[in-house]
């Protein structure tokens, strides 16, 4: 009996072992998921958080974000439609709202640390995880994670944006190009501030402008994309 399973448990520990790096960038997730979903309803809804639920609900009475005083919201209209969606569903939770960035901050570690970190740093798996760790436990993640604010679905599509647009540089085709593209207009409806990151494309992208060029520059590239990205979060967020 001992035996029979013995060689299960030893398969596993193998697969672990040898995915050690993804297994743990799933479990820093997994871990961090769980602790910002810890009493969603505990902390109070500051100005912005009600502008954009505010925003929401005009949406959801004429389609349109319009406020009770007639002051229309034409900011992170990607947002405010899918809270609007959210709050028809859920009777306008506020858990639900906190629920819907926490979601997205999942999704993008996960897309972090599988794919954004290994076309930075190729073969280094150790290197992929510590980084993925540190981007997920900062503690301006954990901040905004919760909040009924637009800037962790702008992260989200930073991210990607950062990914699709290396991979359409180091291969162009039609439809990489075109999914490139369909997702910076996402991003830019997600939060206009997102566009302060496009500059960085030419100069890290270009040869003539220091660049090495979308053939062999994409993992370079992403990484410069992402500290770009970091730090105009930082800055329109402060």
């Amino acid at each position: 009996m001992l035996s029979e399973t013995a060689g299960p448990v030893r398969r596993t520990v193998r697969y672990l072992a040898a995915h050690l790096p993804g297994v743990g960038i799933v479990a820093t997730c997994a871990a961090m998921v769980a602790m910002l979903s810890y009493q969603l309803n505990w902390d109070y809804l500051w100005q912005d958080e009600l502008d954009s639920i505010i925003a929401a609900d005009g949406i959801r009475r004429h389609i349109l974000p319009i406020w009770p005083s007639g002051f229309e919201y034409w900011k992170s209209e990607l947002y405010s439609a899918s809270i609007a969606v959210i709050g028809a569903l859920t009777n306008s939770d506020i858990a639900s709202y906190r629920m819907f960035s926490v979601v997205l901050f999942g999704a993008t570690v996960l897309l972090f640390g599988f794919v954004l970190a290994p076309m930075a740093m190729p073969g280094r798996r150790g290197l992929q995880f510590i980084t993925t760790f540190l981007f997920a436990v900062a503690p301006i993640e954990g901040q905004f994670a919760r909040d009924v604010r637009m800037y962790q679905m702008v992260q989200f599509f930073v991210v990607l944006v950062a990914i699709l647009l290396a991979r359409a540089l180091a291969r162009p085709t039609t439809r990489r190009v075109a999914l490139a593209m369909a997702t910076v207009v996402c991003m830019y409806l997600a939060h206009e501030v997102s566009f302060a990151v496009l500059p960085i494309i030419p100069w890290r992208c270009s040869p003539g402008l220091g660049g090495r060029g979308p053939a062999t520059g994409a993992g370079g590239f992403s990484v410069v994309w992402l500290r770009a990205s970091s730090a105009s979060r930082c800055c329109w967020l402060s």
